[in-house]
């Protein structure tokens, strides 16, 4: 497996910008188009198909609506993201909709091996390289051009279920790590294969072990050449951890 902290710029691209290919050719009916811009929490989330062609792109690498269909036959992660998608909207029409969601979502599971409940809030671009055994809980929230390895797990820290982790932008989360309670993992943070995090990790730091604790780095550089995470991640955005 590739190591995304040395590897920035490879195999499993993170696009900087929304890619909004297909979305003015389509022409969904309006009870569809009222499905597709279902708003959630603050804000409206972006359309369904400029959100799938991000998800599309930071998966595979393409863009456009035929690789989208193949992509969806083809590639697991695409797959399970485009179903949670589809899932998350249909569970906001009344029941009907949460039916015919809670049946993709089944589905979804027993062919990917994931578990994403339609409840969770996840932004445009989210990567799964290795689709399988991912589980993200009901209360869970992932910003933007995530990351997520095999196994992962995003879930609440009591067993009633009250406190979920908030994932922030751009954050790679590697192989069998396992994220509970009401946590925040800031932008650009890196948390390593096996570790074990309860508590907050700062923007922009790498994180491991059991439990994960921040580890010295030197600096990673985004796609656009601003330091990502490692030493420099905070003075380059004027802040502190």
């Amino acid at each position: 497996m590739d190591d995304p902290c040395r590897q920035p710029h490879s195999p499993h691209p993170i696009p900087d910008a929304v890619c909004a290919a297909g979305a003015a050719s389509q022409r969904p009916v309006p009870a569809a188009r009222r499905i597709l811009n279902t708003t959630v929490g603050e804000g409206t989330v972006p359309n369904l198909w400029q959100t799938l062609a991000d998800d599309l792109e930071a998966n595979t690498g393409r863009r456009g609506r035929l690789r989208g269909v193949l992509a969806y036959l083809y590639h697991p992660g695409f797959f399970a993201i485009a179903n949670h998608r589809i899932c998350h909207r249909l569970a906001k029409q009344g029941r009907a909709g949460g039916v015919a969601g809670a049946i993709l979502n089944r589905l979804s599971i027993f062919l990917t091996h994931c578990y994403i409940e339609p409840g969770a809030t996840i932004g445009a671009g989210l990567g799964l390289p290795h689709a399988v055994g991912i589980v993200i809980g009901h209360g869970v929230r992932v910003g933007s051009r995530v990351v997520l390895y095999q196994n992962v797990t995003l879930g609440a820290g009591k067993p009633n279920g009250s406190l979920y982790p908030v994932i922030e932008d751009q954050v790679v989360i590697c192989a069998n790590a396992v994220v509970i309670g009401d946590v925040t993992i800031g932008r650009g943070a890196l948390i390593g294969a096996l570790s074990l995090v309860r508590s907050d990790i700062p923007a922009g730091c790498v994180a491991a072990g059991n439990p994960a604790r921040v580890l010295p780095c030197g600096p990673v550089l985004s796609r656009d050449g601003a330091v990502l995470r490692g030493a420099g991640a905070m003075k380059s955005r004027g802040g502190a951890a």
